[in-house]
């Protein structure tokens, strides 16, 4: 029998309850963060969608070929990739594999596991709509050598190293030995090759992770054992970091933002960014079939008001679809609110405008609806709020089940070809066929100032034809105890782990 290993010796420890082999007070503080929700799983072909509480888990445990600089330039930066090379025409490109990585299995990391993982979300009868939306100029990615893979694009694809960088599940590679042997299984124990192993989770509960301690970047990670707990009330979340029972929590309340900004006790990380609440309109069904409805909505939107009222200030009204510190940001018209235009817009219509917004249940949602139910009566319109557990939102969604319904949007960081692309996914019905030739036009442009511009053609129609209501641009806020450090970048609401550490008292 072969002696053990230091990996066999700490998953032993891991598996063990927190107190065994520990002081009582290491035991007792394991880093500990506050979770908003709880989460369906881990596997992308069977949840179809994550929510940034998971991504946050995952990026823990599982990793990409690259990661964008969010306390840089925002240009990607390596991982399990070490370099980029991108054909002069566009149409491929060969990244090169960090070598000797292994996945938590212990099953190598390659260019074949590069290739099964991108290959299998592409294929349609997975059903994540990648290969039309965020991956359609990917025809497939080939294994050169075992440490080589090429990326075979259909069409000339520019932004594609940006794309292989956001932090989306698309980009996080699990081991495919344990897929293939049981993805049901690898839904509730995902295995990768990031800083930590997932230990186990107790639904509704928590989700606990040890050191990975062959990880592949010398010091890292910097803390030994992570704790996820599921406090879904914001306020129990809130409570808990002031009594320390928590070390870190996504607080969205602006109370508790204030409050937290006015204690010595807790310390705020918040992040400007193109994310955050939108409604989708239907533009399948009356009344928003007619742009007309939509643009007379999203003019009767308050959000100025909305901004500093129920924000207290700490959201701003968008002008844009991305904020204004990103580098693709455009200087252009962006419907927003002109209540004088809305009504206007309504007796030209010269009949009713009545819809039923789907909405989330928790709290904020129903305050947020709310609002917007305040908004459109003041302009004529008359809203049914209809709400829904969060889970059931986006099913709704995909099976058209709505008129205008609530929903997240994320920042990635990308070109902003990426949420682009999604747009014209089967969500909203959008189906303006300039919008397709536009966005492959955009992403074949080797100029990046050329690009850019492209981009912003692209914004404006977007606004011109009223696509979705998109009011705010919202800062991610995460509140941790004043001995966190290295917690860096929160950007797109999501906790990055591998650096932080709590200092001991």
């Amino acid at each position: 029998m072969r002696p053990p290993t230091r990996r066999d010796i700490c998953r032993g420890l891991a598996a063990l309850p927190f107190s065994a082999g520990l002081s009582a007070a290491d035991a007792a503080r394991p880093l500990t963060i506050g979770l908003y929700q709880s989460i369906a799983g881990f596997e992308i072909g069977t949840v179809k969608s994550m929510s940034q509480a998971t991504i946050s888990v995952s990026l823990a445990v599982l990793e990409g070929l690259f990661a964008i600089d969010f306390e840089g330039n925002r240009a990607p930066m390596p991982r399990l990739g070490t370099a980029f090379e991108l054909a002069a025409d566009g149409r491929s490109a060969v990244v090169h594999l960090r070598r000797g990585v292994r996945f938590h299995d212990g099953t190598p990391f390659d260019a074949d596991a590069v290739a099964f993982h991108y290959n299998r979300i592409l294929d349609p009868a997975l059903g994540l709509g990648l290969n039309t939306t965020f991956l359609e100029p990917l025809e497939r990615v080939d294994v050169i050598d075992t440490s080589t893979v090429r990326f075979v694009l259909k069409t000339p694809w520019y932004g594609l190293q940006t794309a292989l960088a956001i932090d989306h599940p698309m980009n996080l590679i699990g081991s495919p030995a344990a897929i293939q042997a049981d993805a049901a299984a690898f839904n509730r124990h995902p295995i990768g090759t990031g800083p930590f192993i997932f230990e186990r989770w107790i639904s509704d509960d928590h989700i606990s992770l040890s050191r990975n301690v062959d990880y592949w970047e010398s010091g890292k990670p910097a803390s030994d054992r992570i704790l996820f707990r599921f406090i879904p009330d914001e306020n129990a979340r809130f409570q808990s970091l002031r009594a320390g029972d928590i070390d870190i929590a996504w607080i969205d309340n602006p109370s508790n933002v204030l409050a937290a900004k006015k204690s010595a006790q807790l310390a705020v990380h918040e992040s400007l960014d193109a994310s955050g609440f939108i409604w989708m309109f239907n533009h399948r069904k009356p009344p928003f079939d007619d742009p007309r409805a939509r643009a007379a909505v999203i003019h009767g939107f308050n959000a100025p008001s909305l901004a500093n009222g129920y924000f207290q200030g700490l959201a701003v009204p968008s002008d844009g679809f991305v904020t204004s510190d990103s580098p693709w940001h455009c200087d252009s018209d962006w419907r927003s609110y002109d209540p004088s235009k809305a009504i206007a817009i309504l007796k030209e219509l010269d009949k009713p405008v009545r819809f039923t917004v789907n909405g989330y249940s928790s709290p904020d949602g129903r305050r947020l609806n709310a609002i917007l139910q305040e908004y459109m009566r003041s302009i004529g319109v008359d809203v049914t709020l209809q709400v829904y557990e969060p889970s059931r939102i986006f099913p709704l969604a995909l099976r058209g089940d709505f008129e205008l319904t609530q929903f997240r949007i994320a920042d990635y960081g990308g070109e902003p070809d990426l949420p682009f692309s999604y747009i014209i996914y089967k969500l909203m019905g959008y189906d303006n066929p300039r919008m397709a030739p536009m966005i492959a036009a955009a992403r074949a442009e080797p100029d990046p100032a050329v690009r850019r511009r492209r981009y912003c053609d692209i914004t404006a129609m977007l606004s011109n034809d009223a696509v979705f209501l998109y009011p705010m641009h919202s800062y991610s806020y995460v509140i941790t105890a004043p001995s966190i450090t290295g917690l860096g970048s929160t950007h797109n609401h999501l906790v990055r782990v591998r650096t932080v550490h709590r200092r001991q008292s």
